[in-house]
């Protein structure tokens, strides 16, 4: 997965750097330091290492460790997933949503365009799990959406 050019630093999981990624992955297979070092052919103590951040892998090796803990390497690195990347969308939706996101960073796109943007998310795919959801703006912006149709 190609690593795009802006990343919104809010969308990395909360979690500060690659160790921090590779730590939390590792407990979720219940994988421990000493497991990762004997797929990676290495000592329990040059894993430790690297999650402590005294020494840095190798991008090949960072590449090893995201194939044995099945994340993407970008993930790993970057926090980013296939949801962060515009690079397979059809271009006329990878402009329309590079055109929202410059005006929000300039903030010129009000809170009501999102919310707009958000009704129209849920008319299609059904209420986020991920954001809050409100049933009242939800009717209201489907009614207003309607009238302009």
């Amino acid at each position: 997965m190609p690593i795009p050019i802006c990343v919104d630093l809010l969308q990395t999981h909360n979690m500060e750097n690659w160790r921090e990624r590779a730590r939390t992955r590792m407990k979720s297979l219940g994988m421990t330091q000493e497991n990762l070092a004997e797929r990676l052919d290495m000592t329990q103590g040059g894993i430790q290492h690297w999650l402590a951040g005294t020494r840095q892998p190798s991008i090949d090796e960072i590449n090893k460790i995201a194939r044995i803990l099945r994340v993407a390497p970008a993930w790993l690195t970057h926090g980013i997933t296939e949801d962060d990347v515009l690079a397979d969308l059809p271009d006329e939706a990878r402009t329309t949503l590079r055109r929202f996101v410059r005006a929000s960073r300039a903030d010129a796109s009000p809170a009501t365009v999102w919310s707009a943007l958000n009704a129209i998310a849920d008319l299609s795919l059904g209420p986020s799990t991920d954001s809050a959801y409100d049933p009242i703006e939800h009717e209201r912006l489907t009614r207003l959406i309607d009238k302009s149709s």
